[in-house]
C-alpha cells in the first residue's frame, strides 16, 4: 500500500514519451505501452497528482479509458488489452509472438520487458490500489455492509498471492493519504461503532495520523464522536484479551 500513499503525497511529473532509440525487440514503445510506466501514470491519476503536470499523458489515459469502457474493462484487465492475449503465449513467454498479436488488438495491451512476472506484480499492485480507493469511498459513504464484503472478498483474492503481497490485514490498516488517515480514523469520524468493531477484529490497529492523534483521540472531542472513539479502545481491549488467551500476544498501537 506504500505506492498509493506516495502518489497521494507528492506531485508526479511523467515524461511525455520514450526516446526513439529505446526499443524492445526492435519495436519502439510509447510511454503508456510500457507496463510499469502505464501503471505508474494510472496510479498517479487515481490519486489526483497527474492532472496539472502531465496533460498529454492524461489525455492518452482518458482516450484509452474511453476505448476500454466499451468493453467494461478494469485497470487490471487493461494490462492485456482487448482482445485478450492468448493464454498459451503468456504461459510460455513468447515475447515475439505476443508483439505480433499486440498489433492485431483493437486496444493494445502493455509490454513488460522483464516478462510475465512483472505483469503479475503490477496486476497485484493495481488490484490493491483499486481496493484501497473503493474502501475509502465506502467508509465515507457509510456503506458498512459493502466495506465488510470488500474486505472479505479481498481476503479471497489475495489468498493465492505470494508472500510479501498486499494482504487483507494491510487493507484494513492502509494509510490513505499524506495526513496518515486510516480506515479507523474514517470510521470514528463517521461514528459507526459496529464498523469500528469489525475493522478491529479484522486486524485494524490504531495508528497516529500526521497530527499525532490516534483515531479515538482525534475525533473524541467536539465532533460528537465520543461513543465511536470509545468503541476503538473497547474493541482493541476485547481483541487483545482474545489473543492473549489464545496465543499469548499483546497488541500495541502502531507507530506512525
Amino acid at each position: 500500500m506504500l505506492m498509493d500513499f506516495l502518489y497521494y503525497s507528492f506531485d508526479v511529473l511523467i515524461i511525455q514519451d520514450i526516446p526513439e532509440h529505446v526499443t524492445y525487440r526492435g519495436v519502439h514503445l510509447h510511454y503508456l505501452d510500457k507496463g510499469w510506466c502505464w501503471a505508474e501514470s494510472s496510479i498517479a491519476r487515481l490519486c489526483g497528482k497527474l492532472v496539472n503536470l502531465s496533460p498529454a499523458i492524461l489525455e492518452d489515459l482518458d482516450q484509452e479509458e474511453k476505448e476500454r469502457s466499451k468493453h467494461t474493462m478494469s485497470l487490471i484487465e487493461a494490462l492485456r488489452g482487448y482482445e485478450t492475449y492468448p493464454t498459451h503465449l503468456l504461459a510460455h513467454g513468447c515475447a515475439a509472438s505476443l508483439l505480433v498479436f499486440r498489433e492485431m488488438q483493437s486496444v493494445k495491451g502493455k509490454v513488460f520487458t522483464n516478462g510475465k512476472h512483472d505483469a503479475d506484480t503490477v496486476s497485484q499492485i493495481l488490484c490493491a490500489m483499486q481496493a484501497t480507493q473503493k474502501l475509502r469511498k465506502l467508509i465515507e459513504a457509510g456503506e458498512r455492509d459493502e466495506v465488510i464484503r470488500l474486505v472479505e472478498s479481498n481476503r479471497e483474492v489475495t489468498r493465492s498471492w505470494s508472500v510479501g503481497s498486499v494482504l487483507d490485514v494491510d487493507l484494513v490498516n492502509v494509510v490513505f493519504d499524506d495526513t496518515f488517515t486510516t480506515p479507523l480514523h474514517l470510521a470514528v469520524r463517521l461514528g459507526d461503532v459496529h464498523l469500528i468493531e469489525y475493522l478491529v477484529h479484522a486486524g485494524a490497529r490504531p495508528a497516529r495520523d500526521f497530527y499525532g492523534c490516534l483515531p479515538g483521540e482525534h475525533f473524541a472531542f467536539g465532533l460528537g464522536c465520543g461513543s465511536a472513539a470509545r468503541a476503538v479502545y473497547k474493541a482493541m481491549t476485547e481483541r487483545e484479551e482474545v489473543l492473549r488467551t489464545n496465543v499469548g500476544l499483546e497488541l500495541q498501537p502502531r507507530a506512525a
